[in-house]
């Protein structure tokens, strides 16, 4: 977790560190000593000149280094950190460091795209690191003489991180132009009278995301939107799934590429309110919604659960209510 805070926090991170070397510089002039001039006359007493104190900056260089120093320990945790999450290595708790393979290949299908952005987010990194290093050398060694060399090798990667970040960020942001939809009609065969509605949900989890091996579980956006009437002998869902993507054939392409765990036997439905995307497709803003045709003169009952799953319907169902579908809509029953 502090790791992660760390990531997020990176821009801080840097104005931070920009501040503190404008302020060291600042202070480095301000604070420069003063040499004593030499005495021109021949006579003048060598002893009174060195009773003159001079300003000793070695135990203000020795503190700014050192602030320098506590300065770079977090970044170089988070360098160090995502090197490992690039390897896919793990914490003691088993979750991967900082979450990254965990949740990039759903969003990043191409190895090539997610290592450009692995050495992007690298190089962001090391520019701050390595401006905090050339101070504290240069506080540490006064006859470092790669100040120039190192200064501009710095410019070129941070140059260089913005770049791989446009290009990759760019990229993904043009795969969520266009959007697109697909639908398709699910039979529901049965021969009784009473229909019987639930809700499946994944139990001690409220993140919308969550990866699970190699699926990604997307949550609270796929619901139970409407019930109508109709004149068909059974019942039947109509599942409408949405998508984005960079074309139209693209969108309605991902709009397919996810699974939905619904449960039909016999004469019981249950709807999830989630759906899973396995991994080699990638996230795209999907969501599903179903809209369920009763035949005029069925019941329908929802089932008890504590919790209201009809949050997103253009109407809420009661908990254990029995209902008749009539030409025109729904009607409590008891």
């Amino acid at each position: 977790i502090y790791l992660l805070l760390i990531l997020v926090c990176i821009p801080v991170y840097v104005g931070i560190s920009i501040a503190l070397i404008v302020a060291y510089l600042v202070l480095t002039l301000l604070l420069k000593p003063e040499t004593v001039a030499p005495s021109a006359e021949p006579n003048s007493n060598p002893t009174a000149a060195s009773a003159v104190p001079n300003s000793n900056p070695k135990r203000g260089s020795l503190l700014l280094t050192v602030i320098l120093a506590a300065l770079a320990l977090p970044l170089l945790f988070t360098l160090i950190a995502i090197i490992m999450a690039i390897f896919g290595l793990t914490s003691a708790s088993g979750l991967t460091l900082l979450l990254l393979n965990d949740y990039l290949p759903f969003l990043i299908s191409s190895p090539i795209q997610r290592f450009a952005l692995y050495s992007s987010v690298l190089l962001l990194l090391l520019v701050p690191l390595s401006l905090l290093i050339l101070v504290v050398v240069r506080l540490s060694y006064k006859r470092f003489r790669g100040t120039r060399v190192w200064g501009i090798l710095t410019f070129i990667a941070f140059i260089a991180a913005l770049i791989g970040l446009i290009i990759s960020v760019g990229d993904t942001a043009k795969e969520f132009f266009i959007e697109n939809n697909f639908e398709r009609k699910i039979s529901i065969p049965t021969t009784s009278d009473t229909l019987h509605i639930s809700i499946k949900t994944k139990s001690g989890n409220s993140l919308a995301l969550t990866v699970d091996a190699d699926t990604l579980l997307v949550q609270r956006e796929s619901y139970l939107h409407n019930i109508l009437p109709t004149n068909e002998s059974e019942p039947y869902l109509l599942c409408r799934q949405t998508a984005m993507g960079r074309t139209r054939s693209q969108a309605a392409q991902n709009a397919k590429n996810i699974r939905i765990p619904l449960e039909i036997k016999d004469n019981h439905i249950a709807i999830p309110e989630y759906y899973e995307i396995i991994r080699g497709n990638t996230y795209r803003g999907q969501n599903v919604y179903y809209q369920l045709y009763l035949p005029v003169g069925k019941y329908i009952r929802n089932a008890k659960s504590y919790y209201s799953p009809y949050n997103k319907a253009t109407y809420r169902l009661k908990e254990d209510g029995l209902y008749l579908m009539t030409k025109d809509s729904l009607q409590l029953v008891n």
